[in-house]
């Protein structure tokens, strides 16, 4: 993955006092992961944080140009550690002045990460508000793949997923269904085959958890678990948790 500089927009990255949120439940196109950091979000939700502060880096060694810090404050064991206060990381320029957000997404209800499109040699490639830096990984960070965290939980379709389903984990073995326009699924089984990561679905009228209407039959089929490249060479996810249920 192609480096960027980012030295003319990143001085600092901080987390401020002000009230931010979340940003979102679905993915940011290019996503690959979630990064679990508990000095920056703690070890679980509403739990405490001793805070910290990381040197992001244009590319993966110390050896690297610093861009800036990622950094949180702590919060005491008995203070409101469920508070919106201080969750999701800030971008500062110069001047002090504060961006948008950090992206952010839970890996399950109530526990935030930082999003992450790679992870290689104990450095997480991290999004940021404007781009994105590689930030060596801390003692108890942990890297929940999106292909994991997807098959353990009910999932909705995401606007990657063409709506074709396939026989066989093969592109050429595909197409469309009719099916609702946001049909309940489940995934059964996990593949990669080479590059490509893919998802055997069951589909069928029911609940978020993909239950399916009794007497009804069950499609299968497999679904690619990235969809085309855009413009700016990030791929879209297809499918995506219900960390916050229905």
């Amino acid at each position: 993955m192609k480096a960027r500089n980012w030295i003319s927009v990143l001085l600092a990255l901080s987390l401020p006092a002000g009230a931010v949120e979340i940003t979102g439940n679905n993915p940011p196109d290019g996503l690959r992961g979630i990064l679990q950091v508990p000095t920056l979000f703690g070890s679980g939700p509403c739990t405490p944080r001793p805070g910290g502060k990381y040197t992001l880096r244009a590319l993966p060694t110390d050896r690297a140009a610093a861009l800036g810090t990622l950094e949180a404050e702590p919060i005491a064991a008995g203070q409101n550690a469920c508070s919106q206060d201080l969750i999701a990381p800030r971008l500062r320029k110069a001047g002090d002045t504060w961006t948008s957000p950090v992206p952010v997404r839970e890996f399950r209800r109530g526990s935030p990460g930082l999003v992450v499109t790679d992870v290689r040699g104990g450095w997480a490639h991290v999004m940021l508000a404007d781009g994105e830096a590689w930030m060596q990984l801390p003692p108890g960070a942990v890297a929940h793949e999106y292909g994991v965290m997807v098959a353990l939980q009910p999932v909705h379709a995401l606007r990657g997923w063409d709506g074709r389903v396939c026989t066989t984990p093969q592109r050429d073995q595909c197409r469309k269904m009719a099916m609702p326009s946001n049909p309940a699924m489940r995934i059964t089984r996990m593949q990669t085959i080479g590059d490509e990561l893919w998802f055997k679905v069951e589909f069928g009228i029911g609940g978020c958890e993909g239950a399916t209407t009794p007497g009804r039959d069950v499609l299968q089929g497999w679904i690619p678990g990235f969809g085309p490249p855009g413009i700016d060479g990030r791929r879209p996810l297809t499918l995506w948790m219900d960390a916050r249920g229905c």
